[in-house]
């Protein structure tokens, strides 16, 4: 395989600094202890079956990524005889902080590039209370169902907007980040949805259109949850399946990873507002509008985007106390005034079980008119504007030749 070479001359300006996951607090503590997790888990289900695969999938691609041991590419320019060591990724979805924050910027690139128009997007933050989210966690399809509840009650609000202003079908459509983790890594699915602050639709010519709207006033982040939660109810009121025989471990850090047996303050409320945030909470439902992007800011937009897609763990916040035990210092203080938690090692690996999500389980999605099939997806995708592409100042036949191992 070759690729154009980005050094035209003998001596490369820079140096490649390889990244040393090995030397990491993360993968010290999964190597030295992921074994004894499998083990217990072992001892606490039927038959011996443990983890799932995919879970114990995701602790072992973590202990290769960056391994010469594990494969690796040499890259030998030909015009200057400049050779590189490059080690492969493991290329994993949920604990890799390394992959899942490539992963992360790159989707965060191609959504603002490819996918959404020009315009203001304002993020629906939506959660549930602790004895729903276990349930959302273990069954993908009901956590499908209630974004989905979420999506419509937000769409019909707009829909509702739009044609106070005359337009009589108006489209909508989202994008939709799926997290399955909280700040200290607890247990909790819940979705990051960015809408257009408007609708488009067809105008006379049969050309795709776009009208703004104005901004959701509190009163109506309000009534809205009230909605979404009386049908999210609906739906998950059945009592919850058992566990298959391998699912029963992963079920257990589950529930300790959601906090199910642990009153919370929060849990208590009854209904409270903020009409500076645009928020709203309704006995553990919670709403929030208040975040926005403008249209001429793309940068900002892409910057949020990334924090629907940030990796559950920072290792540079990752750190051993003087008795062994995983400290994890918080981005911010959390409401009950800590600043950082600590976990015994396997503790901390089973939360890390406990938010890998299901197997096959899309975290970025596509509703209305930004989904795949979409009656008007190619119309509404031709208004999304075109970065403009950088030139490469690549001197002629420079090329790069790939070998791996």
């Amino acid at each position: 395989m070759e690729a154009v070479c980005q050094v035209a001359h003998t001596e490369p300006q820079y140096k490649y600094q390889r990244r040393r996951p090995e030397k990491s607090v993360l993968h010290k503590v999964v190597r030295e202890h992921v074994n004894t997790l499998f083990a217990e888990a072992e001892l606490r289900s039927p038959y011996g079956m443990g983890y799932p695969a995919h879970v114990k999938q995701e602790f072992e691609r973590l202990l290769t990524c960056g391994q010469f041991c594990c494969g690796f590419a040499r890259l030998r320019c030909q015009g200057c005889g400049h050779e590189q060591l490059v080690p492969f990724s493991c290329k994993a979805k949920a604990l890799c902080p390394s992959c899942v924050g490539r992963r992360m910027a790159e989707t965060a690139a191609y959504l603002v590039d490819e996918v959404m128009p020009r315009a203001r997007w304002r993020q629906w933050t939506f959660s549930v209370p602790k004895y729903i989210r276990l349930r959302l966690a273990r069954e993908p399809k009901r956590l499908s169902k209630v974004v989905t509840i979420f999506l419509r009650a937000v769409f019909a609000y707009q829909r509702r907007q739009a044609k106070k202003l005359g337009i009589d079908k108006p489209l909508c459509g989202s994008v939709s980040l799926l997290q399955m983790f909280g700040s200290i890594l607890q247990l909790s699915p819940h979705s990051h949805s960015w809408l257009p602050d408007g609708v488009f639709y067809l105008d006379a010519d049969g050309n795709m259109q776009f009208q703004w709207l104005p901004p959701p006033e509190p009163q109506d982040v309000a009534a809205l949850l009230a909605k979404i939660r009386k049908r999210v109810l609906a739906v998950c009121d059945a009592e919850l399946a058992e566990p298959d025989d391998d699912q029963i471990a992963l079920a257990s850090d589950q529930a300790q990873a959601v906090g199910l047996y642990a009153q919370s303050e929060t849990d208590r409320a009854e209904v409270s507002e903020n009409p500076a945030a645009k928020s709203a909470y309704l006995r553990g439902f919670s709403l929030h509008a208040g975040l926005a992007a403008e249209a001429n800011n793309r940068k900002k937009l892409e910057r949020l985007l990334r924090y629907g897609m940030r990796p559950a763990i920072a290792t540079r916040r990752l750190s051993l106390s003087a008795d062994g035990k995983v400290r994890l210092k918080l981005r911010k203080p959390y409401y009950t005034g800590q600043t950082e938690v600590l976990f015994e090692p396997v503790e901390f690996l089973r939360r890390l079980a406990a938010i890998i999500p299901q197997k096959g389980q899309n975290t970025v999605r596509y509703h209305g008119v930004f989904a795949p099939h979409a009656k008007h997806h190619a119309a509404v995708r031709a208004m999304v504007p075109r970065p403009e592409k950088a030139e490469q100042g690549v001197a002629d036949g420079q090329t790069l030749s790939v070998e791996t191992a």
